[in-house]
């Protein structure tokens, strides 16, 4: 999403890291959490860049009705989105911005509080990695308090 705003700043009005990685410029996922690299490694095996979904549980994912949605719909990932360096700003001036922390994974709580420090507003849910998964309604809401007003935006 930040390189979206980047390489086509007229179509983004705002940005929301949900429950995301902020690195900055220059910087991977895998530079952020070393450990990851290995991860996708295993789950890329054999598949031409792409990584078979990760764990749920790994990713807080406790409740059965969760679980089975998410193995059911689960798609591959390209290991790039986790590989390339950021290009430009980690959080480009000039919009609103803000961050979503999922409190039942721990994995974001760094770049929630890395937000705070900046003086960034940071939002919260009860539930695990995938919001849109478990808290939609409630997520919605946050998403549609953050497009600035005139956007066009609606429920």
């Amino acid at each position: 999403m930040t390189t979206a705003r980047g390489r086509v700043p007229e179509r983004v009005a705002a940005l929301v890291y949900l429950d995301a990685f902020v690195p900055s410029p220059g910087q991977s996922c895998f530079d952020l959490v070393p450990w990851l690299s290995g991860v996708f490694a295993e789950l890329s095996a054999g598949g031409g860049g792409m990584a078979a979904p990760l764990d749920q549980a790994a990713l807080g994912v406790d409740d059965p009705g969760d679980a089975g949605w998410l193995r059911a719909h689960a798609t591959p990932m390209p290991v790039r989105t986790h590989q390339e360096p950021l290009p430009g700003p980690a959080i480009p001036g000039g919009l609103p911005v803000r961050f979503v922390r999922c409190l039942r994974f721990e994995a974001f709580a760094a770049a929630a509080d890395g937000f705070r420090a900046r003086g960034l507003p940071v939002d919260e849910l009860d539930c695990h990695h995938f919001a849109q998964v478990s808290r939609p309604a409630e997520l919605a809401s946050l998403l549609l308090a953050a497009a600035p007003a005139g956007t066009g935006v609606t429920a």
